[in-house]
């Protein structure tokens, strides 16, 4: 309205380096193509993560779209569903309550438990099923075979308060605070909220939602001792053009549990991949650790479970004893070739093959 305008000049930003790896980022989106094509699936996410500094080597969702072409492609497709989209993680999550009992000394790996056969029923009413009839295993067998029934067993030693505190230290329902807009938080019910099963169901990562970054997080505590370490994509920030960039200063959140017990930890997910469900993610010349899950997807009618509709994945990390990487791959609604040890599983393989055998 008046006779002047107040302008502000406008002032260069700063040049950023991000911690992605061109190569990796390359060989994931590649494998996560070719799967989806292959098992006829919705989409698929995948992340490779440096356990040590939360540095992000890749992070994928496919399928993708063109940035050139950006009003031409679905909505859909553009957004990073490894930050912004919550899903139910099956049985990935079954090591928050496998390294609970242990941390809390209320097990160990010989411990036996008698898995039923093949159905143990709730106080409500409910039934909780395993695919196999396993009869009495080991506490880490109880891990390796994926059995609901005996992790559901060793999880009731645990009082619910309890439980809900290993989660949180975990990480989950937190975001992570990654510099990446939209990053959803996830769902954890309160204690005072659970129903009659929930300390069951969510042993077995049932009643909870988590985005692939938290589980990449929580895993990745495992693998480096028992440090929950902040992700991060970017490097740093280069203020002129003379200065050389220094890698930021891994973030430690806190101690989630103690180095023995995720010692122990990694010794068990070995023996998922060696002998149990994860026997496909095995790479010659490397000893692999890592948790396959198979999750049915909610009802879109909004009450229970689509039964034909699954969410498919393998977390794991290598090398076992001294990991150097963290990858986990969710493959979304597969049409055809079954649950996370035949789909997940081989595609976490194909990647990290790749990746460790690049000059």
């Amino acid at each position: 309205p008046g006779l002047t305008e107040a302008t502000t000049p406008a002032q260069n930003g700063s040049d950023i380096v991000l911690t992605i790896d061109a190569y990796f980022q390359g060989i994931l989106e590649e494998e996560l193509h070719k799967t989806i094509e292959e098992v006829d699936a919705t989409s698929a996410m995948g992340i490779v993560m440096n356990p040590h500094t939360g540095a992000i080597l890749a992070m994928a969702n496919v399928p993708t779209f063109n940035p050139n072409r950006v009003a031409s492609s679905n909505a859909n497709l553009r957004r990073n569903r490894v930050v912004m989209d919550a899903y139910e993680p099956g049985s990935t999550f079954k090591i928050v309550v496998a390294s609970a009992v242990l941390e809390d000394e209320l097990v160990d790996a010989e411990d036996k438990v008698h898995c039923g056969w093949g159905e143990l029923h709730l106080s409500n009413g409910d039934v909780i099923r395993d695919m196999e009839k396993h009869g009495d295993l080991t506490f880490a067998q109880v891990l390796q075979k994926s059995s609901n029934i005996g992790l559901i067993k060793f999880a009731r030693l645990l009082p619910k308060e309890r439980f809900y505190q290993h989660m949180r230290r975990f990480g989950f329902a937190s975001r992570t605070g990654i510099s990446l807009p939209a990053e959803n938080s996830g769902l954890l019910s309160k204690v005072e909220d659970w129903s009659e099963r929930s300390l069951e169901t969510m042993a077995i990562g049932q009643e909870v939602s988590v985005t692939v970054l938290q589980l990449a997080q929580a895993y990745s505590a495992i693998a480096n001792g028992g440090h929950l370490i902040a992700p991060r994509i970017l490097r740093n920030d280069i203020k002129t053009e003379d200065q050389i960039p220094d890698e930021m200063t891994p973030k430690v959140i806190r101690r989630v549990i103690k180095s023995d017990t995720a010692k122990e930890m990694r010794r068990m997910l070995q023996s998922v991949v060696d002998n149990g469900t994860g026997e496909l993610a095995q790479i010659d010349g490397i000893k692999v650790g890592g948790k396959t899950g198979t999750a049915q997807k909610a009802s879109k009618e909004g009450v229970g479970y689509d039964k034909e509709a699954t969410v498919v994945s393998f977390a794991g990390f290598l090398p076992v004893m001294a990991p150097r990487y963290v990858c986990v791959i969710v493959i979304d609604d597969p049409k055809n070739g079954g649950g996370g040890g035949s789909v997940a599983a081989p595609v976490f393989k194909r990647t990290m093959q790749r990746i460790v055998h690049l000059p």
